[in-house]
């Protein structure tokens, strides 16, 4: 158990005070099966939601003792912190599961008879701002970029998994590619294009992006209560760490067909400066400018057709 305790201790280092902007949040959650006669409907949860600061963590430590009053005692191991800031989110979670009686997993019996499983451990970051871009006509296309640096871990897959999600939310906008998300087994990318289109030039949008991890324990079902799969014990282990980093590395606006559009600037409520692609910021050739350029090659083929 030492080594375990050890392990977990060197996997969740990683809450990280950052500068937080106005409109931040954080919000961390961890549940764990806290019965020996576990009946299905029960369950306790942790929860820390931080909307000022920008930065949560929690963490759990249950011992539980068996019920049959002979075998090793349960553990239940769990952390989660998240950290956003105008530019960068910080998420991880870790669950360790030792000698940790099936029955007493998280699960949830709805009126309807279907089954659920609750979010055993869950961190999720979030920052909003308005910002107003300028500089070209009718409406556009906003893309965010974002730079992905994580791992999702599982000891045993068939009964544990984790989760990245990543989300871009703007309203009056129509959502194109607004979400994202990946699980224990997939690569992790090492960018995400979020979008949405229709934004009008010139009026104020308000951008909420959102990025979450979770790791969950497969749920068993109300009749294998009291059976052998049920009553037998696991030890499993699990982790979603993005804790260095998912970072905004641009911006991007597109017409409808998916043209930059250059000339373009981008003013911020908070005061951020936003890494707008220098494709946008290019300034607009003039009609002079243009003229010349086409009178130019124009001489050319001339030339090259006569020579």
């Amino acid at each position: 158990m030492k080594q375990s305790l050890i392990w977990l201790a060197g996997l969740c280092a990683c809450s990280l005070a950052a500068p937080a902007l106005a409109g931040t949040w954080a919000n961390t959650q961890l549940c764990w099966g806290s019965d020996g006669t576990e009946d299905g409907m029960f369950s306790a949860c942790t929860i820390n939601y931080d909307p000022l600061t920008g930065s949560a963590a929690s963490t759990v430590s249950q011992t539980l003792p068996n019920p049959d009053g002979s075998s090793p005692d349960q553990y239940f191991l769990g952390q989660a912190s998240a950290t956003a800031t105008a530019d960068t989110w910080r998420v991880s979670t870790s669950l360790l599961l030792e000698n940790y009686r099936r029955d007493n997993y998280i699960w949830t019996l709805h009126e309807d008879g279907s089954m659920g499983a609750a979010t055993t451990a869950y961190a999720a970051a979030s920052t909003t701002d308005t910002v107003t871009i300028s500089g070209g006509t009718g409406v556009y296309s906003l893309q965010y970029i974002l730079s992905v640096d994580g791992l999702l871990g599982s000891s045993d897959t068939s009964l544990m998994s984790a989760s990245f999600c990543a989300s871009l939310y703007i309203p009056g906008g129509t959502g194109v590619a607004s979400f994202s998300c990946f699980g224990t087994g997939q690569a992790t990318p090492s960018s995400i294009t979020l979008s949405y289109a229709d934004l009008p030039f010139g009026g104020p949008i308000t951008p909420t992006i959102t990025i979450s991890v979770n790791n969950f324990v497969t749920a068993i079902n109300a009749e294998d209560v009291g059976t052998p799969l049920g009553d037998s014990t696991i030890s499993v282990s699990g982790y979603a760490e993005f804790g260095s980093t998912v970072h905004l590395a641009s911006l991007l606006v597109t017409d409808a067909a998916g043209n930059v559009i250059p000339g373009l600037s981008i003013d911020s409520d908070s005061g951020f400066s936003y890494p707008l692609d220098p494709q946008n910021t290019a300034p607009v050739p003039e009609p002079a400018s243009l003229w010349l350029l086409s009178g130019g090659l124009v001489w050319l083929l001339a030339r090259r057709r006569f020579s």
